[in-house]
């Protein structure tokens, strides 16, 4: 198995039994595709709490039902969400309704699978991003390519808080982001053993796309 770049590193990998559970069954071959999208939504909001550990709070003063003048915390972010076409989506839909007050971007990546290269076909990100807490959702890093394709694009727009979220890793696309974004935290559910002759995750669970959409 390689090694992660700079062990001590930025990748959380959040792991417990919840996650644990529906990851199983995300990977196992007979999963149904209304199956695998619910473990999805059960897995998501575990990565996007992780996500958010990066973000500004400030404090403000509310009144509850029993007292006056509370002390809280909020959120003093302006979060985006960026999913990576088309499987970033599966990300967006349950994270989203926890914020809706996040903005939203979309970048359409088609890999080659002879190259294993990705092809940008859509960049549509808002304006003025620069002061944007960036969340890039991508299911799968596996060669890397694509999300730093993805990040590239994102600080070509201005943005320079980015974190990536993603259900699986291999370890031969961790080191490709670090070593062309070493700024750019992780987030993810599992770092599966390597990558097969076709940029595959091994164990993995197939294409994330395919599986969410029902296209196989």
């Amino acid at each position: 198995m390689n090694q992660v770049v700079n062990p001590n590193s930025r990748v959380a990998l959040i792991s417990n039994p919840l996650v644990e559970h529906s990851l199983s069954t995300m990977r196992r071959k007979h999963t149904t595709d209304a199956e695998f999208r619910g473990a999805l939504n059960v897995i998501a909001p575990h990565l996007f709490a992780a996500a958010l550990a990066d973000v500004k709070m400030k404090t403000s003063w509310w009144d509850t039902p029993v007292m006056d003048h509370v002390e809280m915390s909020v959120i003093n972010d302006r979060v985006l969400l960026v999913p990576v076409l088309r499987a970033g989506l599966g990300l967006l839909t349950p994270i989203h309704e926890l914020l809706p007050g996040a903005s939203v971007g979309h970048i359409g990546l088609v890999r080659d699978h002879t190259s294993l290269k990705a092809t940008c076909y859509l960049n549509k990100l808002p304006s003025g991003i620069k002061d944007h807490f960036v969340i890039i959702l991508d299911p799968m890093i596996a060669t890397g390519g694509s999300g730093c394709d993805a990040i590239d694009l994102v600080k070509s727009s201005g943005a320079t808080r980015i974190c990536m979220m993603s259900l699986l890793c291999a370890p031969e696309g961790i080191n490709r982001v670090y070593e062309q974004h070493p700024d750019v935290r992780i987030i993810t559910a599992a770092i599966d053993s390597h990558l097969n002759e076709k940029g595959y995750i091994v164990p993995g669970l197939g294409d994330a796309g395919d599986r969410l959409f029902g296209t196989q």
